[in-house]
């Protein structure tokens, strides 16, 4: 078992607060760990907007977290494909993400970073 299943192993889908120490790579029972230190930030480039957050090697976007969109908090949605662009970086055992909205595709844009789905 690879550090990653050993850590999908420990996770309970039941409890959000689980699932966020799992995709940033803590461990709940080493005193050592990092904790749950999951940020999503967002800056504006002048043609696009660009969120920003780290998660632990290995984890793909879309396959092991889902993430979703919505212009005013409610209602949330998958981002429809060939909407955005994704950059990753590897570092450490830590991956950064950054996906690009264009403006044009809202005025403003909320991003939130859900379980996987069962």
């Amino acid at each position: 078992m690879n550090s990653l299943e050993c850590l999908y192993s420990m996770f309970d889908p039941y409890d959000p607060l689980d699932f966020f120490e799992y995709i940033y790579g803590s461990i709940p029972t080493d005193p050592n760990s990092r904790g749950s230190g999951l940020l999503v930030a967002s800056a504006s480039t002048g043609t696009d907007m660009v969120f920003e957050w780290l998660v632990q090697e290995g984890l793909v976007a879309g396959e092991d977290y889902r993430v979703e969109v919505s212009t005013s908090l409610s209602p949330w949605s998958p981002i429809p494909e060939g909407d955005y662009t994704i950059h990753t970086i590897t570092n450490e055992g830590m991956t950064q993400v950054e996906l690009t909205l264009p403006l044009d595709y809202a005025d403003r844009a909320f991003l939130k970073l859900l379980q996987p789905q069962e």
